[in-house]
């Protein structure tokens, strides 16, 4: 599901820039998952599970209207959050 190369090998600096902020982002969103999500719940951690979603997702946003986010990484970026935060609500 999750897309493995974004090819920071070719094309300008600044695509290549771009491309590697994506995989950044990719990469931190992709770590945590929804067992991880339910086991913090279970530990009493949902307010800072939440507020690392949160922080995910406003930097997820800025890069995307800044250009800076692939818009490929972006939408499976904001799935993977969209999914994690329900697990965190369950």
């Amino acid at each position: 599901m999750l897309p493995q190369d974004t090819g920071t090998q070719g094309g300008t600096k600044d695509e290549r820039g771009r491309a590697m902020l994506s995989e950044i982002l990719l990469k931190l969103v992709a770590v945590l998952t929804v067992d991880d999500v339910q086991e913090c719940k279970r530990l009493g951690l949902e307010d800072e599970v939440g507020g690392l979603l949160d922080l995910w997702d406003t930097i997820a946003v800025a890069w995307r209207e800044d250009g800076v986010a692939e818009s490929h990484i972006w939408s499976v970026v904001q799935m993977k959050l969209n999914e994690l935060k329900v697990a965190l609500r369950e």
